[in-house]
């Protein structure tokens, strides 16, 4: 008696890149280039753009698809304002002192 083994191997395909962010381990080949990286919004094969998407940012990024860090600058206006009252002040104090040393020059001893 004869036996005939037919002994069929069927390939998985997939991708094999195991630094790839679609890795299949059951993948046996990758005939059509499978294998996928992730964009810089962290979507697998995407093709985002990470940056500010908030248009009243200072640092908007028209071509931002994603703000996966919280990327977006506000202007820090109270800032601003108290350096600006903070020298109206220290010209005030100036004039102030100008007037008085003129005051003193001027008048008769």
């Amino acid at each position: 008696m004869t036996f005939v083994v037919i002994v069929v191997v069927v390939g998985i395909a997939g991708c094999t890149d195991d630094t790839a962010c679609n890795f299949d381990p059951n993948a046996t080949c990758d005939p059509d280039n499978a294998c996928l990286e992730l964009d810089s919004c962290g979507d697998c094969g995407g093709s985002g753009i990470a940056g500010c998407t908030d248009d009243t940012a200072c640092n908007f990024d028209p071509a931002a698809t994603c703000n996966p860090d919280n990327a977006c600058l506000e202007l820090d206006v109270v800032v601003i304002v108290v350096v600006v009252v903070s020298l109206v002040v220290q010209m005030i104090q100036l004039v102030t002192l100008i007037l008085q040393l003129l005051v003193i020059l001027i008048m008769p001893v």
